[in-house]
């Protein structure tokens, strides 16, 4: 009767091994943003950052964090922008919920000027996210990461 119990709570250990690991990391950039942006990681390693207003999460991009080549901080426009790598056309998604829309890009841009910050100190927070999930790939906690089978 326990047996498929204990196989249920090792699976889902199995699978939320990456997610904790980075859950520092993730912690330090939710507390600065105050809630109105949540990251966080899926078991398939790709950076998901909520976006939330007064009536509720509007925004969700996603990002494999494999494919996120640079990070860079725009000073004029106080945002920072996740670019992809070499790759073939657009690896990052932006999901509009009241558009009903989902927006392939190659870069996802990041306002801060609600919460204003240094932005080296906030490219430092996330670049640490991105060295924490280099080491988690390289210790093979990750698995190979495949294309998502979603249809678009």
């Amino acid at each position: 009767m326990n047996r498929p119990l204990l196989c249920f709570a090792l699976y889902a250990f199995a699978w939320s091994v990456p997610a904790q690991t980075l859950a520092p990391e993730l912690a330090v950039l939710d507390d600065h943003f105050k809630g109105d942006v949540r990251f966080r990681v899926d078991a398939k390693g790709t950076l998901l950052i909520d976006h939330y207003n007064e009536y509720g999460r509007y925004r969700q991009d996603r990002a494999p964090l494999a494919a996120i080549d640079s990070v860079t901080w725009s000073e004029a426009e106080q945002a920072i922008a996740f670019h992809c790598g070499a790759q073939e056309g657009p690896c990052m998604e932006m999901e509009l919920f009241r558009q009903h829309t989902i927006r392939r890009t190659r870069t996802i841009i990041l306002g801060t000027t609600q919460h204003p910050t240094t932005g080296e100190h906030l490219l430092e927070l996330i670049r640490a996210v991105l060295r924490a999930n280099d080491t988690n790939t390289e210790d093979g906690i990750s698995e190979t990461r495949t294309r998502d089978l979603r249809m678009r």
